[in-house]
């Protein structure tokens, strides 16, 4: 039994880095040429760093692995870098599946961002990010100061990791020597990340008022162009400032090395990379209250965007050698200390092995349906949705529900009266009898009489007249409140029941059968025109078939969801997370179509501004798209399975 972290042996586990972006790197006792934080890190524990995109996204790469970190990257570029925060989104959604499915594994995120980006991202950005601290097992941080701000928003640990220092082998030939030209770095890389670099170029176009002679190096990366940058700096009037694209940790260490100081004045709290590498080349740093700045240079720490006080600072390095040396020197003592050594990562990752594996303290994984989330998330459970008592169905009886609007001699009649023409219970041999239940969502066009001309002339029909337009999804749990029968059936107003099935079954029958030769089913329907999609993890709503004690264990469908599009995605995957088998069915030869109008009336802008709207609400409630849902479930094999159409007859 292990009883504290110091018993943990890291040589039993592996460890994975799984980066956004750069190269793959496995460690084996040998130098890597290219040298970045993630492999100094993987180094420390004989761990691997991998691109997310060289693996394609794909889960079965991580499958040896027993604790991976997901670099989750998070920027303040809402407006003018979407793709960035389309690759962010994209590994949040990616790291809770991953979670889902290797739930025995350690799984932690890494934001690699400023205390504050989730605050200044955007609400999809934000929304994401909450739910994924929430589903994990950990976060690490890399600075210890913004441990309580990332603690607010998670229930789960939270692991504020110490800039440190990789070893020698890290920093060879990375020094060019200690010769140093009048020249300030600026430390931001990107002057639109943060307008982190705005401060500290104002401080240098000051500074350079007094000291002609000095100059700047200044490292732009993807998010800003060349031509951007040189467009910025000529228009707040700023000279002498020498670019260069930001490449590998060693070009930049190298580039620093020549430089007489380093300046970078942040607006929030970092994680301290540069005033550690300001002391590895024996400059001093002019920096804001990141802990490494504090450590190693106390006397020229300044407040977040001081840029007064950060040109005092600068005037006194650059007017007082021996404030200088001072400076230079109490730095290098504090690295010898070997505070930022790479025990300080073996140590953090006993503590997380020891937090994540011990009985006692070992966080549940997050549960939509039991556990509260944090306040910060927007995760919630519409009342309609909660589960109902629906109580016995009739025996044999089955419940067509058709929920109508409008276009009455279009879709509505002749959708009615094909399930009437090519329903017969006399000729089958899985229901006795059924009843059809309609739905209106506050028609005006005549479809209101003709319902009731219905009524009039058939007990078996029952219309509930719904005052206003309660979408897809409200129309249907009003049908399943008022259904009887043992089975329901969710039929779309523009499906058409066209005739029989060859020798003389009907379709219900053909659905019922269906549905009894697949063990454990609980819901099946045919693909239709969407046959050629095969990894469906749930039913299309134009047509599907449900045993009545779904709704008992699902509830009803969201009404978020409305007026049509994604309720069905959500309904399925709630019956995935229950475990409940829902079979799909080819089409082909089922007597059924369906044009898929969705919203007449609608434009084609209309229809998509709505489905990206309620995609929207679904990542807000689930915390991942339908594509990475996809990868959880694997495709299904239409050829193998029993009680389906394929050509040549259906296989029994």
């Amino acid at each position: 039994m292990i009883n504290s972290a110091d018993q943990v042996d890291l040589s039993q586990y592996r460890f994975c880095f799984v980066n956004q972006f750069g190269d793959d790197y496995g460690w084996n006792g040998k130098e890597i040429p290219v040298v970045s934080h993630k492999v100094c890190m993987m180094r420390a524990v004989d761990g691997h760093v991998r691109d997310i995109r060289n693996m394609n996204y794909d889960f079965e790469v991580l499958k040896e692995y027993d604790v991976i970190i997901v670099n989750c990257s998070l920027h303040d570029w809402d407006a003018l870098h979407s793709s960035e925060i389309t690759n962010t989104t994209k590994m949040l959604e990616w790291t809770m599946a991953l979670k889902e499915l290797y739930s025995d594994k350690l799984i932690g995120i890494t934001p690699e961002g400023t205390a504050g980006s989730v605050d200044r991202s955007n609400l999809y950005t934000q929304t994401m990010w909450y739910a994924a601290v929430n589903i994990v097992d950990f976060l690490l941080i890399y600075e210890f100061s913004a441990a309580s701000y990332y603690q607010s928003m998670t229930t789960k640990p939270v692991w504020p990791l110490y800039p440190y220092v990789p070893e020698k082998w890290a920093y060879e030939n990375a020094v060019s020597g200690p010769s140093k030209e009048k020249i300030i770095m600026i430390g931001a890389n990107d002057f639109i990340a943060g307008k982190n670099t705005i401060g500290s170029l104002l401080a240098y176009k000051e500074l350079k008022k007094k000291y002609p002679e000095i100059k700047a190096k200044l490292m732009f990366s993807k998010s800003a162009t060349r031509q951007d940058t040189i467009k910025f700096l000529k228009d707040l009037d700023i000279k002498d400032v020498t670019l260069t694209r930001m490449g590998p940790w060693f070009f930049y260490v190298k580039y620093l090395s020549n430089c007489f100081l380093g300046l970078h004045l942040e607006q929030t709290i970092t994680a301290g990379r540069f005033p550690l590498d300001c002391a590895l080349v024996k400059i001093p740093c002019v920096s804001t209250y990141a802990t490494s700045q504090q450590i190693l240079y106390p006397k020229t720490t300044i407040d977040c965007f001081d840029t007064f006080s950060a040109i005092e600072k600068c005037r006194r390095l650059i007017e007082n050698q021996d404030f200088y040396d001072e400076c230079v020197d109490y730095a290098k003592r504090q690295l010898d200390k070997d505070l930022f050594g790479p025990e300080i990562i073996r140590q953090m990752f006993k503590d997380i092995i020891f937090c994540g594996t011990h009985e006692d303290i070992k966080s549940s994984i997050f549960d939509i349906y039991s556990s509260p989330i944090v306040t910060h998330s927007k995760f919630y459970l519409s009342e309609k949705e909660k589960r109902i008592d629906m109580g016995p169905g009739v025996k044999g009886l089955v419940s067509v529900c058709i929920n109508t609007w409008n276009c009455l001699e279009k879709y509505s009649k002749p959708c009615i009266e094909g399930v009437m023409s090519y329903t017969d219970p006399l000729i089958s041999d899985f229901y006795s009898d059924y009843e059809i239940v309609i739905a209106d969502n506050a028609s005006t066009d005549g479809t209101v009489q003709y319902l009731k001309e219905l009524e009039t002339k058939h007990k078996h029909i029952r219309v509930q007249y719904n005052e206003e337009n309660l979408g897809c999804p409200g129309g249907r749990n009003t049908m399943i409140k008022m259904a009887k029968g043992e089975y329901l059936i969710m039929l779309d107003y523009d499906v058409q029941i066209h005739s029989f099935l060859e020798g003389g079954k009907d379709w219900i029958d053909y659905m019922l059968k269906t549905l009894d030769s697949i063990d454990s089913n609980q819901a099946c329907g045919p693909l239709l025109e969407y046959e050629p999609v095969l990894n469906f993890w749930y039913l299309v709503d134009a047509i599907i078939l449900y045993k009545r004690e779904i709704f008992d264990i699902i509830g009803l469908y969201d009404e978020r969801f409305t007026p049509y599009g994604y309720d069905n995605a959500d309904f399925g995957y709630r019956m995935q997370k229950h475990g409940i088998v829902s079979q799909p069915f080819s089409g082909f030869s089922f007597p059924v179509s369906h044009p898929g109008v969705g919203a007449e009336g609608w434009t084609t802008e209309e229809k998509l501004e709505n489905l990206q709207k309620l995609k929207y609400e679904f990542i807000l409630k689930w915390g991942r798209d339908i594509e990475i849902i996809n990868k959880l479930y694997p495709k299904r094999d239409m050829s193998l399975r029993t009680g389906i159409y394929r050509e040549g007859g259906p296989i029994w």
